[in-house]
């Protein structure tokens, strides 16, 4: 199972993670997939869910999720957290832990 690498940005100086096109393609997220992030210390888990509060943006042929602020800073210290560690636990679940 692949694992990918994506840095921790700054968007107007708040935390930023941006997912696209492969990391959610492979792994069950498509455009317009309704999605929820779950926050736990040290973890993100993103989950396909026609319920969730969330929305895959982009384009068909490259889904984007920018997870930004508040969902990131619940779960990681970004002082000494600077990258996350992407990786499948079924399709349409991902989990984002300290790289």
């Amino acid at each position: 199972m692949p694992t990918y690498t994506r840095n921790i940005g700054q968007n107007r100086g708040r935390p930023r993670i941006w997912l696209e096109k492969a990391v959610l393609l492979d792994n069950g997220f498509n455009y317009h997939d309704k999605f929820k992030a779950i926050n736990e210390v040290d973890r993100i888990v993103l989950q396909v869910d026609p319920l969730g509060d969330r929305t895959v943006s982009g384009s068909e042929s490259r889904p984007v999720i920018d997870l930004s602020g508040a969902v990131i800073e619940r779960s990681f210290n970004t002082d000494k957290v600077k990258a996350v560690t992407v990786r499948k636990l079924s399709p349409g679940r991902l989990e984002l832990t300290p790289a």
